[in-house]
């Protein structure tokens, strides 16, 4: 059972991430990644806010004003694509399109009902497993999120063969103050 080479899957992540992610999906064969299926990359707020430490830039996690101020721009992206499966890769992106109660550690891998795309799953973000402290521990992070995208290649197949990627009708999403 392997993955249908026809579909596509729009990955909403942090670009400078992209490569941790797909290091992570090389040696995962059932994954769309690994399948070169047509991947978008975004951010759920189009900024970058960091702190200094040492050399190093550490990122800071959004306001809710700057979630809130950025997020007609995501919804835009989004019903310019019609992507087939969204993936929120950390709390940020998973938070933005799925509400505030989302946790990511108890939905990963999980499909999750939404208006967004047929397909739409969280997983903790790659730049959690650059982050790990030790190699045993890098390695676990990278084997459970190469689960969780052999996962969503699982819910793509069910979700095409069900028809549900092909039967979409626009959905108005309404948004808070």
């Amino acid at each position: 059972m392997g993955y249908p080479g026809r579909m596509g899957a729009s990955i909403l992540t942090d670009a400078r991430s992209l490569g941790a992610l797909r290091k992570a999906a090389a040696s995962c064969t059932r994954c769309p990644l690994y399948r070169n299926a047509t991947v978008y990359v975004t951010n759920a707020v189009k900024h970058f806010k960091w702190q200094p430490r040492g050399k190093k830039r550490i990122h800071q996690k959004p306001t809710a004003r700057e979630v809130a101020a950025c997020r007609v721009w995501l919804d835009a992206e989004i019903d310019a694509l019609k992507p087939t499966a969204i993936v929120c890769l950390g709390a940020t992106a998973a938070q933005t399109l799925l509400g505030r109660s989302v946790r990511v550690t108890k939905v990963r891998g999980e499909r999750i009902d939404s208006p967004l795309a047929p397909v739409v799953m969280a997983t903790v973000h790659p730049s959690a497993i650059l982050r790990a402290r030790t190699d045993a521990d890098r390695a676990r992070e990278r084997k459970a999120f190469q689960t969780d995208l052999v996962r969503l290649a699982g819910h793509l197949e069910r979700a095409s063969r069900t028809r549900k990627l092909y039967k979409r009708t626009p959905v108005s999403r309404t948004r808070s103050a």
